[in-house]
């Protein structure tokens, strides 16, 4: 049991980057953590700031004022300040243009990934993921005690 932890941990990595790498030739007017990042502000329902979505996307805030500012420049989006100095993302039309023009390919994307899943192992790969999820937030709390 211990061996397949220790693969199933190392393919999360690995899928990670594999699948970065074949999106990013699909998607080449913007980086892959650039669309998650655009794609969260997107679809959410409540403005967040960049501490937030660093949060969610699992780096800094700096490192979501890096990705903003490079998606800025392309005239994807526009920054809006906020309370205590805080800033927020406004999406532009150029970005949902892009999404409309990438849709084809994103669902097409999608359809091929997991053409050999049926719905009930995605439904327990979806079960299964936020399991996962949950236990890494609890280590995140618990980093300072492993160290």
């Amino acid at each position: 049991m211990e061996a397949e932890i220790k693969e199933l941990f190392a393919s999360i990595f690995m899928v990670e980057k594999r699948l970065t790498s074949v999106c990013e030739k699909l998607q080449v007017e913007i980086t892959m953590k650039q669309w998650l990042l655009l794609a969260l502000v997107m679809h959410s329902e409540e403005k967040m700031n960049f501490t937030e979505l660093g949060k969610l996307m699992g780096c800094s805030r700096q490192n979501i004022k890096k990705l903003a500012s490079m998606l800025e420049e392309k005239g994807f989006i526009m920054f809006e300040e906020g309370v205590n100095n805080s800033q927020y993302i406004h999406v532009l039309d150029k970005a949902y243009q892009y999404g409309q023009e990438m849709g084809a390919k994103y669902d097409k994307t999608l359809a091929i990934l997991f053409q050999d899943f049926s719905q009930q192992e995605i439904q327990s790969f979806l079960k299964f993921y936020q399991r996962l999820t949950e236990n890494i937030e609890y280590l995140e709390g618990q980093v300072d005690e492993i160290c």
